[in-house]
């Protein structure tokens, strides 16, 4: 049976954290250098499987509105709650640091492509509401969905 952690990130996780980010298919290249530079300098989590980064979130639990950066789990592992279990422990560190609410930014609706509905079902499923949409806020043909979950 595979043991599953999740712990601080640790500067020598950022490469397997850029890996598991650039294989995902969901970060360009500047979203992959800026994974690096955050996972130190901001809240990151990694979720392990028998001791090996499997998934990772960055984010910045500040007040009164946190953000969640960055998320991704290996695809091996999608499906395990894995990353339902980063997601609730990032949210734990936010609302200790006394965020009443969280913003991310993910695909908006124009992204007709598989993938991008399961990014957006995993975080409505976590309590996510949309809040705007900002027409190609991605790139061109591809909008920007920003999400918002308030804390009780």
């Amino acid at each position: 049976m595979a043991k599953v952690r999740l712990r601080q990130c640790r500067a020598a996780d950022v490469k397997s954290v850029q890996r598991i980010a650039k294989v995902s298919g969901y970060f360009s290249l500047k979203d992959i250098k800026t994974i690096k530079d955050s996972a130190l300098t901001q809240g990151c989590l990694v979720a392990t499987v028998n001791s090996r980064p499997a998934g990772f979130i960055v984010f910045k639990p500040s007040r009164p509105s946190a953000s969640i950066s960055y998320i991704a789990v290996k695809d091996r592992f999608q499906g395990l709650g894995l990353g339902g279990r980063l997601l609730k422990a990032a949210e734990r560190r936010m609302k200790a640091k006394k965020a009443r609410k969280v913003f991310l930014h993910t695909f908006g609706y124009s992204g007709d492509h598989a993938p991008f509905y399961k990014v957006r079902d995993f975080y409505h499923r976590h309590g996510f509401q949309r809040l705007r949409e900002i027409p190609n806020g991605f790139m061109n043909g591809v909008d920007k969905l920003v999400m918002v979950k308030e804390f009780a």
